[in-house]
């Protein structure tokens, strides 16, 4: 059975490419829609949430491009617990989720500008930012701390999500002025 998570390898030969990571136009969607169709596999099952990302206040849709070929997409959403939520509920706030970068882009930087890109939109707007993933998916994983976040959690929940294998990890990284020298988020690039 196939992982849904990205595979991943070092390998020293392939080189960071040349990655431009912004919000996404209404002109990127069919081509976010594509990569989605081949990451989960059945095609058209992300095309409405991808369309509400675009327009829906509390979310947004990233995407980043190589020489004008779409690399990956990232989302941004943000969560406010229902009332009478669990105590262990995750807390409200902004969140980045729905990483995809194409097999072909994997590990040249597409994923990482789509997270840094989504961080600095954030930061515009709070004062942290919040992730979440399955304790199996080491590559995402890896990839977040990498610029920043740090584990907050591995008991909470999400209203309407679990993780396969029952783990999950929550993560934060905190964007306030005291953590951001000269305004900018406190991101290592």
């Amino acid at each position: 059975m196939a992982s849904r998570f990205a595979d991943w390898e070092e390998d020293h030969r392939r080189r960071e490419a040349k990655v431009v990571a912004a919000l996404a136009s209404e002109g990127d969607l069919p081509a976010v829609i594509e990569l989605a169709d081949a990451h989960s596999g059945v095609a058209g099952s992300w095309a409405c949430w991808l369309a509400h990302d675009l327009s829906e206040h509390g979310r947004a849709l990233f995407v980043a491009g190589v020489d004008g070929t779409p690399a990956g997409y990232g989302r941004v959403r943000y969560f406010s617990p229902p009332e009478l939520s669990p105590a262990n509920t995750a807390p409200a706030g902004w969140y980045l989720g729905g990483l995809v970068v194409a097999p072909v882009w994997r590990d040249r930087g597409a994923g990482a500008a789509l997270t840094l890109a989504r961080v600095e939109w954030v930061a515009g707007r709070a004062d942290e930012v919040w992730y979440y993933a399955n304790a199996a998916n080491t590559v995402s994983i890896a990839l977040h701390t990498a610029v920043g976040f740090e584990e907050v959690t591995r008991d909470f929940a999400v209203p309407g999500l679990s993780f396969k294998g029952g783990v999950g990890v929550l993560y934060r990284m905190r964007l306030g002025a005291e953590h951001r020298p000269g305004g900018r988020p406190s991101v290592q690039r």
